[in-house]
C-alpha cells in the first residue's frame, strides 16, 4: 500500500519514507488504518472498487468510529447491478450504515462528479488500479497519473492518498534502474501534482 500526502502540510517527521523488508516490517511502524497523523480520519473516499465488496466489508466498522465512507465505482448503476451478481447487496449493506454509494464516477476526473472547493476527503483509497485487459505500462501508467492528478484536489488539510499495488508496480522497492523503469513510476507522478511519498507498507486486507 503507497501512501502520499499533500507536500505543502508535511511537518518534518512526515518527510521519510518508510519502506519496510520483505518481512514487512515490525507492527509499530504502522498507524492504525482508521488514523491519521495520530489522529482519527472523519472521511474516506474508495474508488474503483469493483462489485463493491472491499467498501461493504467495512463500512460497519467506519461506522462504529464515526469514520464518512463514499464508495464509488466507475459503472452506472444499471449497468453494475448487472455487471456483479452482489452489487445490489453490497450497495445496500453499504447504505445500511449511512454511507454514501455514488455510480458513473470517473477516478480520473473527480472534478465532473465533486464539486470544486467542497468535498474534501482526509482519505482517498484506490486498490490495485488497472487499465482493462492486458496493457502495457504506459496505460497503467496514465491512469495512475491521471487519478494522482484528480485526487489531489480533494484531499483535506492533511489528507492522504492509499493506493494498494501489487509487488513492482510503485517502484518504492526498485533496486535497480531496470525495476525502475519497469514500474509504474508511482511517486514521480505524485511529485508533479504536489503530492509526497510518506510510505510504502504491505498491504493489509
Amino acid at each position: 500500500s503507497v501512501v502520499f500526502s499533500a507536500i505543502q502540510e508535511q511537518d518534518e517527521d512526515a518527510k521519510t519514507t518508510h519502506i519496510p523488508s520483505s518481512g514487512g516490517g515490525s507492527e509499530t511502524d504502522r498507524q492504525p488504518w482508521n488514523t491519521l497523523y495520530g489522529e482519527q480520519i472523519e472521511s474516506l473516499l474508495v474508488v474503483g472498487d469493483g462489485d463493491l465488496s472491499h467498501s461493504a466489508a467495512i463500512a460497519p466498522s467506519l461506522a462504529d468510529v464515526g469514520v464518512k465512507l463514499t464508495a464509488t465505482v466507475l459503472e452506472d448503476q444499471e449497468t453494475h447491478h448487472a455487471t456483479y451478481q452482489q452489487s445490489k447487496q453490497h450497495t445496500a449493506a453499504i447504505l445500511s450504515h449511512d454511507h454514501s454509494v455514488m455510480f458513473g464516477i470517473n477516478a480520473t476526473d473527480m472534478i465532473s462528479h465533486f464539486p470544486p472547493d467542497t468535498a474534501f476527503f482526509d482519505r482517498i483509497q484506490f486498490n490495485f488500479p488497472h487499465w482493462r485487459g492486458k496493457a502495457n505500462h504506459r496505460y497503467n501508467r496514465r491512469l495512475l497519473d491521471d487519478f494522482l492528478r484528480s485526487a489531489s484536489d480533494y484531499l483535506s488539510e492533511r489528507g492522504e492518498i492509499h493506493i494498494a499495488l501489487c509487488e513492482g508496480q510503485g517502484g518504492g522497492t526498485a533496486t535497480t534502474k531496470q525495476e525502475w523503469r519497469e514500474s509504474w513510476k508511482a511517486a514521480e507522478y505524485a511529485a508533479t501534482h504536489g503530492l509526497l511519498l510518506r510510505s510504502v507498507t504491505p498491504y493489509q486486507p
